[in-house]
């Protein structure tokens, strides 16, 4: 999933693991890869609340909330985790 957010350079992709429908909503479980002190990369499991408002899609988590600007469906992509792309 690719986000926008409201400043240059904002742009962030994540990769939507499952949907959750609670008492307070439906919630996304996301993958999102960041950084921690220096040049260290790490994995961030995350839940986000999707918005829908204005005509967009926006995801919760991040202040403001980042639009939603496209997806890839991986499941349809020839991706074998066995071979070098």
């Amino acid at each position: 999933v690719l986000l926008r957010g409201d400043g240059p350079a904002s742009e962030h992709v994540l990769v939507f693991l499952r949907e959750e429908f609670t008492a307070d909503g439906t919630v996304w479980h996301t993958a999102e890869a960041g950084r921690r002190g220096g040049d260290e990369g790490i994995v961030v499991l995350r839940r986000r609340r999707p918005l829908i408002g204005s005509g967009a899609l926006r995801l919760s988590g991040d202040s403001p909330a980042r639009a939603v600007l496209g997806w890839v469906d991986l499941d349809l992509l020839d991706l074998d985790p066995g071979r070098a792309p």
